[in-house]
C-alpha cells in the first residue's frame, strides 16, 4: 500500500481482495481475485510476451516515445507500446514466435493509407524507393518519410524521423556498411509534422545477400496489417470512455 498523493490518510493499492486506485483525482475501488494456477500455459506465454516486448520498448526508448508517446490513457510511451501489442497479438491469435516476434511490430497507429508499394535496392548503398499513394493535399506530399529498421542477425535497430518526403519516392537508409548484406526488416510510414497526423506502416523484408525487394500491397495483406490499428484504436476509445476522457 502506498499514501494517496493529494489525501495523505488514504491509501492505494491492494488490502486483501480489495484493490484501491485512484482515476483523474477519484479514489476507486475494485476486488482482486488471486489465479488459481498462476503457472498455466496461457500464463507462462502471456509472461514471455511482455518480457520480450520490454526488452524490445528499453532497447528502443527514442523511437518508442517518438512512435507511442503521447496516446490517451496510458501514462506513458512504454506502457502504451507493450499494453497495444499484448492486446493485438492476444486478439488476433498469432504466434508468438520470440525470434519471429520483432516482425509482428507495428510503429504507427495511424490509420491513412500508406505506401502502395515499396522496393529495397541494396547495390553500393541501401535504398528504399516506394510509390506514395493517394496525394489529395499539398501537406500530403510534405509529410516526413519515417523508416524503421531491424537487423534480424544483430537484433540492432536504426531509424529516421525526418529521412525525405512523401512526394520524393526515396530515401537511403544510414545502415553500417559492413552490415548492409545482413537480413532487415523494413517499416515506413509518412507523418504530417505539423498535424502530427501519421499514415498506415508499411513492412517489406530483406533477406540476406538479396539485391532487391519489390512488394506492392494488396486489399488482403492490407486487411491483415490494418487488424493492429482497427484493434488499436478501439481499445484507446475504450479505455477513454472508462476513464471519463
Amino acid at each position: 500500500m502506498r499514501k494517496h498523493p493529494h489525501y495523505p490518510q488514504i491509501n492505494v493499492g491492494r488490502e486483501e481482495n480489495v484493490v484501491f486506485y485512484e482515476v483523474k483525482g477519484q479514489l476507486l475501488v475494485r476486488s482482486y481475485s488471486h489465479p488459481a494456477n498462476p503457472r498455466t500455459e496461457k500464463q507462462q506465454r502471456n509472461r514471455l510476451l511482455h518480457a520480450r516486448l520490454n526488452s524490445i520498448s528499453s532497447q528502443n526508448k527514442l523511437l518508442r516515445h517518438f512512435c507511442f508517446g503521447g496516446i490517451p490513457t496510458y501514462k506513458n510511451s512504454h506502457n502504451a507500446f507493450i499494453s497495444l501489442h499484448k492486446l493485438f497479438f492476444i486478439e488476433a491469435g498469432m504466434s508468438l514466435d520470440e525470434k519471429l516476434l520483432p516482425c509482428l511490430l507495428h510503429w504507427s497507429l495511424g490509420s491513412c493509407p500508406g505506401a502502395e508499394e515499396l522496393i529495397v535496392e541494396r547495390k553500393n548503398e541501401f535504398i528504399l524507393r516506394w510509390h506514395p499513394g493517394s496525394l489529395t493535399r499539398r501537406s500530403d506530399e510534405l509529410s516526413q518519410a519515417v523508416y524503421v529498421v531491424w537487423n534480424s542477425d544483430r537484433n540492432s535497430w536504426q531509424w529516421n524521423a525526418n529521412a525525405g518526403h512523401r512526394g520524393d519516392g526515396m530515401c537511403y537508409l544510414n545502415l553500417p556498411q559492413n552490415w548492409q548484406a545482413d537480413q532487415w526488416v523494413v517499416w515506413l510510414y509518412f507523418r504530417d509534422a505539423t498535424t502530427r497526423v501519421c499514415t498506415m506502416d508499411r513492412q517489406i523484408i530483406v533477406s540476406a545477400n538479396v539485391s532487391g525487394v519489390q512488394v506492392m500491397y494488396d486489399r488482403q495483406a492490407e486487411d491483415r496489417w490494418e487488424l493492429f490499428h482497427d484493434i488499436g484504436l478501439r481499445i484507446i476509445k475504450e479505455r477513454e470512455e472508462k476513464m471519463g476522457y
